[in-house]
Order: C-alpha cells, then sequence, then structure tokens
C-alpha cells in the first residue's frame, strides 16, 4: 500500500522484506527519507493502512505515522 500526496512532494508506503518483516517508509522530494520497521509480525496490514490513511489527514504526515502507530500500540524501530 502507498499513497502520494496531491503536490507529488511526499510519499508514504508500508513495504514487506523478504524475511517477512514490514516497513513504513516517508519520502519527501527535498530526499528526507524515513523508515520505521515494524517490530510485531501479528499487526495485520488492515490495521497499518489504517493508520497510514489517519496519518494523511496530519499537518505533519511524519509525525502523523507515528502518533497513528502509537495510538494502536505498534512498536516502530527507527531502520
Amino acid at each position: 500500500m502507498s499513497f502520494h500526496f496531491m503536490k507529488g512532494d511526499e510519499f508514504l508506503g508500508c513495504r514487506h522484506r523478504l524475511n517477512g518483516a514490514r516497513e513504513v517508509v516517508y519520502d519527501e522530494a527535498s530526499g528526507k527519507r524515513v523508515i520505521l520497521s515494524i517490530r510485531e509480525k501479528s499487526v495485520t496490514d488492515k490495521v497499518l493502512e489504517e493508520a497510514l490513511i489517519e496519518a494523511l489527514a496530519s499537518r505533519n504526515i511524519l509525525g502523523g505515522v507515528i502518533s497513528a502507530l502509537a495510538l494502536r500500540k505498534i512498536d516502530i524501530d527507527y531502520a
């Protein structure tokens, strides 16, 4: 699942690693990229998608993602 913003200057998505781990990727056109590793394998794609969609409504998308994941008690690591 991935989302591009209307202006096209930000990207937010979720990717699966070969080992089964998942990561949330936030990327700005300015070159800033933040990767958040999802520590819990029991989190469903539906829950992750809901968190990402919730973050899209935030003024600060990255802060919104972190808040939405914390609200759902999803542990993350900064990759």
